[in-house]
């Protein structure tokens, strides 16, 4: 099982304001479904709550973390492409995560919010990060990556004046 991280940030590492993303941008949402589409993505409830009309992702397997299921693990199927299960730990989440092992998945992606990314950001191999140049008013944020000698940067694009998109590798866990 491989697990990576997903998350756009702006210049001071930012990723939120009062539950929001600080940025909704197509070239960046493209990007986020084309790397999580058909695998395994890990979120908080506040994050679910987020989505459109608060529904998991289409084409994924959502697994949310929610401390209010009481650990009970509680599975929606929505459609053949996407599910819907609860958790109330990470260690559940991981043995979730073994036993679709067996079934042939074997890749996840963690995408918030910030609790969620730091609980499990030790265990990813990579961290996909957009990086917006523009720095905001935010009350949560995701590690430094730059400043933290575990991660090293194993490529980036500059996507335009406003959007670098980088890929960091977890030295440590890889």
């Amino acid at each position: 099982m491989i697990l990576n991280c997903v998350v756009a940030v702006d210049g001071n590492w930012g990723i939120g304001l009062n539950g929001n993303l600080l940025f909704r941008n197509k070239d960046d949402l493209r990007y986020f479904r084309q790397l999580t589409q058909g695998h395994t993505v890990i979120t908080g409830r506040k994050t679910l709550a987020t989505f459109p009309k608060g529904e998991p992702l289409k084409n994924r397997r959502n697994i949310v973390l929610s401390r209010t299921k009481d650990g009970d693990q509680i599975t929606h199927k929505t459609d053949d492409d996407t599910s819907l299960v609860y958790c109330a730990s990470v260690e559940e989440t991981f043995k979730i995560l073994k036993e679709t092992e067996g079934k042939g998945e074997c890749t996840a992606f963690v995408i918030g919010g910030g609790e969620i990314y730091r609980q499990f950001l030790p265990f990813c191999r990579l961290a996909y990060v957009t990086k917006f140049s523009a720095s905001t008013i935010a009350d949560t944020f995701f590690e430094n990556l730059d400043e933290n000698p575990d991660w090293k940067i194993q490529t980036q694009f500059k996507f335009d004046s406003q959007i670098t998109f980088c890929v960091y590798k977890n030295t440590i866990n890889s």
